[in-house]
Formats: structure tokens, sequence, C-alpha cells
């Protein structure tokens, strides 16, 4: 940005050279009048790339002296003429006193390669300036550019340069302005403002019918009304062909547009496209209207078609309309329409005789909708014809709300492919596959094969009340995912033979409707019904329910319970049978916001079994359920021996997971155990007479209040937990409040591989680690303990070092041990007890905030970096006034911790140049 330039160079420049320069951007010299002169921009051979921005007042990018051969005779003969031999990219933006980019001695073979953008240079005339008509007629056929992109350039209204490009880009500016221009290009995209009156491409812009064009974009050219205009009025002859090798069309926001051609179509005209597709185009009331008076005699113009996409065409009510055999769409594969508020129908049945390759149909928004594959002023002609759609894979409809049925029932036979069928908030549908209403009344029987169905989802579909008509049947063998919400009248789905893998989604429907498909499924999802107080036996038998791996249950308004035994056995006994497994192969168990949920089994006193329960159950997450006592009412529901992960939350009633005398979970592998807000819970033992040891890596408590109640204190896990293995890995202990979790912390034989150790508002807790048992901490890696307002001493002596025979001597190592985070704990006096010697081998990172009465000493080694910690009795007796500054050492900047001292020297607790280093 240089504000007062106003020249490059001053001096003359018939020696200057600039040989080697490759790139140049010059922006915001707003006073600059021109860049280079003739004999300099001739030394510009390595030139690649040119940006130019806002030179409010630049006339020229080279200097041309008119009327004075000074300069220009030296530098240009009549072998040599200017040229940027290696330029591949000019950029020219806000610019707005240029009148035109190149000069008139430029040399016409050069700029084969170049990108061009030009844009808002509001005096810009002519991108090539010419002088005089006989130059003109030397330089029309050689303007050829790789790229050109220009924008926003009112003045530039006629140019008598032609330009052929391969890829252009018109916006702001009359198409005039470039006539007979793009005769060979590929790319074409047309973006006008509303004040730039062309009413038709050819032949206005181009009288050749730009056939070398295969991809034309137009968009808001709010004056056209057609690409090609054939009539009298606009050409006596008319193009003998036009577009015939486009193959891609992108038609949007075009106000008056009315049809593709006007009159007689070309010869070829839009035999190659492949690619259609049209938006915004508010007078559009009928796509083949977009050919206009079209002969019968005439080939199929949109015979390669392939894609289809129409939206936001309000006023549109057919897509094709006339003869049945007008048209031919046997190359299109996708289509997808939207936001056709006036749409009726889509395909007649002739025309979808000629959808052979059709394999993806979305539409959406379409408000007057009445039926897909028909046609009213021809359906009764062409009703005995089969509907065949052998590739259409994928069927997706929504919001259609006049939209009756998707498919005849008596035409739904040609779907072989069909894999994914979709339809969801369209409020009149009653049937997905329905009876056309001239046979209403009839009784039919029959079935509807679809062989390759696998995803089927109904969603919001008020009025739908089956998925056929009755007494017909479907055999989907391919089914796996049924997504059922929000349709609340389905009183029917008989959908047979679907596979024993089926994933089952239902929301806010009844369930008796989809007992046959219960019998199948393998995941069940549940959401949001009210109906049924239990699963088994109420709506399926136990038996039909061997396969099921998966169940989740969120918002079940009336269940009780997911399979009441006594009424279970009841039935058993008067088949003669007796039941061994309840949900044998069920691995994942979720029970979510289920108020009057109270028991996973029911059974009543008295009633004995020796079924199994849940004998794979691995994974299990019950929250939300108020009325939930104990998950497992019995111990006799056995042991869970693939049991890994529990989640209880929310649950403020539950006293335990296993209620009865002898409460033992005996779950012999279990991994995770996380208890979050469950007021109530009172007990969770191991049994002693269990021999395998728990292999625990994640245990997580939290007894915070729920809606303000009050939480009674628990003494939660005795000691029994300490049969833990060595697979122990991390222990993070919640928000408790009235919690005491002495037995929990102060574990006998801990294990080994313990590496993490978070506390966190545990205020009951007055110190964490017994001295006797650090020999169990050999991996701990990672401490963290904040705001357990009680808290006095990290390591200390405890009942249990007082009534053990042993003792740890004086000096203890951490070798593992990275980083200890010690914050906001008031009453923390001491990190382990008077005379206890640490040595932290490995320490990276020690963080202490907050802690105002913590007399421990910190020192480190500045040769090895070890870090000490030591509590003297002096430092008890004589420290009445701890230190209240923080401690933030790292392994890096040893020196912020006094120097160790091995000699018993009296530390300070933070020194000096500990808290100065810190601050």
């Amino acid at each position: 940005m240089l504000p007062d330039l106003s020249c490059i160079w001053e001096l003359p420049t018939q020696h200057v050279r600039l040989e080697s320069l490759v790139e140049l951007a010059i922006v915001e010299c707003p006073r600059l009048k021109s860049l280079f002169s003739v004999s300099l921009a001739q030394s510009l051979v390595l030139l690649e790339k040119l940006y130019i921005s806002y030179c409010d007042e630049l006339k020229q990018i080279v200097t041309e002296l008119e009327g004075d051969e000074g300069e220009i005779s030296s530098a240009i003969n009549s072998h040599t003429s200017l040229c940027f031999p290696k330029l591949t990219k000019l950029n020219v933006i806000s610019c707005d006193g240029l009148e035109y980019i190149f000069p008139m001695s430029l040399a016409p073979q050069e700029l084969q390669g170049l990108t061009l953008s030009i844009g808002y240079c509001r005096q810009l005339k002519q991108v090539f300036r010419v002088a005089n008509d006989s130059l003109l007629q030397h330089q029309q056929s050689w303007r050829s550019l790789s790229s050109f992109s220009i924008d926003d350039c009112p003045l530039l209204t006629d140019s008598v340069v032609h330009l052929e490009v391969e890829k252009a880009s018109i916006k702001g500016v009359r198409l005039s302005a470039f006539k007979d221009s793009f005769k060979t290009s590929k790319q074409l995209q047309l973006c006008l403002i509303e004040l730039i009156e062309d009413h038709n491409l050819v032949p206005e812009a181009n009288e050749d019918g730009l056939n070398g064009v295969t991809s034309l974009r137009v968009r808001d050219c709010h004056d056209l009304e057609c690409l090609v205009d054939t009539t009298t009025t606009a050409t006596k002859n008319g193009p003998t062909s036009a577009f015939t090798h486009l193959e891609t069309l992108f038609i949007a926001d075009m106000l008056r547009l009315e049809a593709l051609c006007k009159g007689q179509l070309p010869q070829g005209f839009l035999k190659n496209l492949k690619h259609l597709e049209v938006r915004c185009c508010y007078k559009l009331q009928v796509v083949d209207e977009l050919l206009h008076d079209r002969e019968e005699n005439q080939e199929h113009p949109l015979s390669n078609l392939q894609s289809l996409i129409l939206s936001g065409l309000p006023e549109l009510r057919r897509i094709f309309k006339g003869s049945p055999h007008s048209f031919t769409l046997q190359s299109l594969k996708d289509v997808d329409i939207s936001q056709c508020r006036n749409l009726k129908s889509l395909f007649s049945p002739s025309l979808i005789q000629s959808l052979v390759l059709l394999e993806e149909l979305k539409i959406r928004g379409c408000d007057e909708l009445v039926t897909l594959f028909a046609d009213g002023e021809i359906e009764s002609k062409t009703s005995s014809l089969p509907l065949r759609l052998p590739k259409l894979n994928t069927l997706c409809i929504n919001m259609c709300s006049k939209l009756e049925y998707v498919v005849p029932i008596t035409l739904a036979q040609g779907l072989p492919s069909l894999e994914s069928l979709s339809v969801s908030s369209c409020d009149a549908l009653k049937q997905v596959f329905g009876m056309p209403n001239e046979q209403d009344g009839v009784q039919h029987h029959g079935s509807l094969l679809l062989p390759s169905l696998r995803d089927l989802k109904l969603s919001w579909l008020r009025n739908l009340t089956s998925f056929v008509p009755q007494n017909y049947i479907v055999k989907a063998p391919s089914l796996k995912i049924l997504d059922a919400s929000g349709c609340s009248k389905v009183t029917s789905l008989p959908i047979q033979q679907a596979n024993n893998q089926l994933e089952l989604t239902l929301e806010g429907v009844g369930l008796s409707a989809f007992k046959e498909l219960l019998c199948n499924t393998k995941d069940l999802i549940l959401n949001n019904f009210g109906d049924h107080k239990n699963l088994v036996p109420d709506l399926v038998d136990m038996k039909h329910l061997d396969g099921l791996t998966s169940l989740s249950i969120d918002n079940w308004s009336g269940g009780e319970c997911l399979v009441d035994i006594s009424q279970a056995m009841m039935n058993f006994k008067c088949n003669d049978q007796s039941p061994m497994c309840f949900l044998q192969n069920l691995k994942i168990l979720r029970v979510v916001s289920c108020g009057n949920f109270s028991k996973i089994f029911r059974m009543d006193d008295g009633i004995e079994s020796n079924a199994h329960y849940l004998s794979n159950l691995e994974i299990m997450e019950i929250r939300g359920c108020s009325s939930l006592e104990y998950v497992f009412p019995h111990a006799s529901v056995g042991v869970f021996s693939q049991l890994r992960n529990i989640v209880l939350g929310e649950l403020r009633n539950l006293r335990g997971i296993v209620g009865g005398l002898n409460n033992f979970l005996e779950a012999p592998i279990l991994e995770i155990l996380n208890i979050q807000g469950c007021s109530g819970f009172t007990n969770f033992t191991f049994p002693k007479e269990v021999k395998k040891c728990v292999s625990l890596k994640e245990l997580s408590f939290s007894m915070e209040d729920i809606d303000g109640e009050d939480v009674k204190s628990c003494n939660m896990i005795n000691t029994e937990l300490r049969q833990k293995s060595s697979d122990f890995e991390y222990i993070p202990l919640g928000t408790s409040k009235l919690l005491d979790l002495f037995n929990v912390i102060r574990l006998r034989e801990v294990a080994t591989n313990l590496r993490e150790l978070t506390i966190h508002k545990c205020n009951n807790l007055t110190c964490i680690i017994p001295v006797m048992f650090i020999r169990n901490f050999p991996q701990l890696s990672f401490l963290t303990i904040k705001s357990c307002e009680n808290l006095k001493q990290i390591i200390g002596t405890g009942d249990i070092l007082a009534s053990s025979s042993s003792s740890q001597g004086p000096h203890l190592e951490f070798p593992r041990l990275e980083q200890i985070v010690l914050e906001n704990l008031s009453k923390l006096e001491r990190f382990s007890p008077v005379g206890c010697h640490l040595e932290f081998l490995c320490l990276d990172l020690l963080i202490i905030e907050r802690c105002s009465k913590l007399i421990t000493s910190f020192s480190a080694d500045y040769l090895t970096l070890i870090v000490h910690a030591k509590t003297d009795q002096a430092s008890q007796l004589n420290d009445t006034s701890p230190s209240r500054e923080a401690i933030f050492w790292r392994r890096i900047r040893p020196t912020l911790l006094p120097r160790y001292k091995e000699e018993a020297e009296e530390i300070s607790p933070l020194s000096e140049k500990c808290c100065r280093n810190y601050s």
C-alpha cells in the first residue's frame, strides 16, 4: 500500500531490464496511473503472475503514447511486438480508471495459456484495445485464453475482438459484449444483473449455436426468456444446430425463463445432455415446455439424460406432458424434486417403462403431489402396464401432504433392487403400498416380495394405518433396519421373513402392530411409548426373544418390568415346559427415563426357578428410573459371568444392585462400575466365597442431591473390595458431599497397576493412603486431589497402621509419579506423617494452590532432578504461620524449588526463592 505513488519508473526505461521478475502484486496505490513503459514491458520475459487491485487512477497497464512515436518506435519495429511469453495469471480488481487491459501492440500469438480475471472496473470498455478496422481484421481470430472471468464492468458493452477460452465466467456484463465469442468454450457460466436485457444466448450472443460448450451454468439472468430462439422475430434463418455437445446444464433464479428453445428445435439440440438442474424459475409450468414447439418426428432430446434435479418451481404442475411416446428417459439414473408445491404427478405409466436405469428417486416439499407413478389423464389407458423399475434402489419421500400412498400395490412387484425406502411427514399417507381408488372395497389377497429391501424408515406419518392393503403380506428377506417413529395409528405391519439380524427402532407407536417383527429382532430400540406393563409375556413369548442381543428403552411411561416371570412361568406350565434362561443372548441393556420401571424381572414370592437370567449380559445402563429399588431383586439371578460395564444414574430410590440378605453381585470380570446420583444407595459388596478376582479398571461414585433431597451417608463399599486384581487402573471419585469413602481409599492390597488417582469434593475424607500401603502403588503416575474440605494429610497413619504389626521406614519412594496437583484443601497440613522422607524420582509437575496450612517442605536435587518432601517435627512445632503462597514447579525449571540438602538442615516450607520464581 503506497497511497502517494504516482509512477513506478520516473526515469527513461530504454535500458532498464526486468528479465528475472516472475511475480508482481500491486495493491492499493490509488494515484498510480500506469505500470510499465513499452520497453520495460518488453523485458518481462519471465513474468508469470500479475495482480493489480484497488488502483483507482490507473489508466494503462502498459503506457502507449498516442501521436508520439518516440518510445514506441525505438522499442517496437515491424518484426517485434509487445508480448508476455510466460504470463499465466492476470487479476485486475477494482481499478475504476482503467479503460482497457491489453494495448494494441500486444503480439497476436501470446496469452494462449493465460487465466484472466477482471472485476469491478467501472470504466472498462475493452479487454483488448482495438484502434482501427484494419488491425481488427488481423486480430479477430487469435485472442485465445485458457480461462476468462469478468464481473461487474457495466461500460463493457461491445467487444470487437472475439475470445476463445476453455472456461468462461460472465457476470454483470451484456452478452452482446462478447458476441460470437466462446465458440469453442467447454465451460460457460453466466450470472447477470437485472438491468442487462439479453433475451437469449443464441443468436443474440452467438449465432453459431455454442456447439462446443459442454457445461453451461446460467443464474440470475432476469430478462433471459430462453437459451435458443429460432423464431423469425429473433433471426431470419436461425442456427442450424445449437448446444450439440452440452452435457451439464444448470439454471437458477430465472424470473422470465419459459423454455430452453423457442421455435423449431435446432439440429442435435441437447442430444448429449446428461445432467439437468433447474432451480427457482417461477414461470416454468411443465419441464417439457422447456423444449417449446417440439414436433413429433424429432429425435428425443433427453434420451441421454442421467440426472434430473428440480427445486423451487412453484408453478410446475407436471414434469412431462403430451403423447406417451414423446419422451424416453432410458439413461435417467437420479431424480431429485423438491419444493414444487403445485406438482400433482411425476411420471406416466408409459414413461415409466423407459426408466430402466433409474436408481435413486427423492421427492420432498411437494404439497399437491397425489401420486408418483401415474398421470390422471392417461391412467385409464395404461393401467394394465406392469411397473418395472428394475434398478431403483433408493426411494425417499418427505413432506408431501396430499400423497395417500407411495406405489400402487398392483404395480409394486417391479422393484427387485429396492434397498432403501424412507417416507416421512406425509400427513395424508394411509398406506405405503396402496390400492388405487377405483379398487377400494374389493377384497384382494396376495403378497408383495421386496427381495433387496434392507432399510425401511417410516417417520411422522400421523394417518398411516398399514404398510400394505388388508389381506396382503410383505416378504422382505433382506430387511436389516426398520425405524418407525410417530406413526401412532399403525395397526398392521405384516412383514414376514425378515432377516433375523433386524435392528428395530420404534418411537411413539403401538407395539402390538410390530409383534411379528419382534421375533426376528437382534437390536431393539424403544422410545416414547406408553402401552403394556411388560414386554414378556404381554407382547411376545419369551422364546421369540432368543435372538435379542441389544435392548434400549427410553421414556416407557407404562412399563413396570421387562419380564413378568410370574406370568411367564404360568404360561410355560400350561404348555408343560420349563424355561431354562431368560433373555439368554442379551448383551447390552439400556433403560432410561422410565418412571414406573421397578424391576427388570418381576417374580412373586414363593416362585422358585432354576432358570438363568441375562447369562450373557456385558453392558448394563439404567438411568432416571425413580421407582427402581434393586436392579435384581433376588440373589438367585446367578452369576453374571460376562458383565463388564455397569452404569447407574439418577435412581433416587435405588438401594442396591442385588436385593435380599445375600446381596452379592457375582460379576467376576467387571471392569467399569459407575454410580451417579443414587441418593438411597446403601451397600455394594463382593462375596467372600468368590475366589476369582474382580478386574475393575474404572470405579466412579457420585452421591449428589437429586431435586434438592438430602443425601444419606453410606458406607458403600466394604473391605471385600480388596480382592481386586492387578488390572485395576483408574479411580475417579466424584462430587460426593456426605459420603464415607474410608474403606474405598484405605484399601488393603490395592492393585499394583493403579496409574491415576483423582479425588474431588470428598468432604469426609481426612487422609488418603495409610503409610503402610505405599508399597502397593509402584505404578502411580498421576495424583489429583481437589476441594476436600476436611482432608488433613495425603499419607497418614490412620487406624489401620495403628492396628498393624508391620511398619514402614521413614524413607519412601514413588518411582513412577509424574504429576501431583493439590488444590483448595483448606485443612491440609501434611503430605506425609512427621518424620517420613519422600522421594519422587521422575516428578514432572507439582502444583499446590490454596493449601494454606500445609507445612510439608519440598525441595529438588538440581543434579538428579529428584524431588524430596519432608515434614519435620520442628516444622510442626515452630511453624505457626505457614506460607499461603502457591507452588508451580516443572522439571524443566528445577530451581523453582529450593535446593535439596542431605544434612538435616531445616528447609523453609515454601522459600522466598520458590515464591519469587513462581510469581
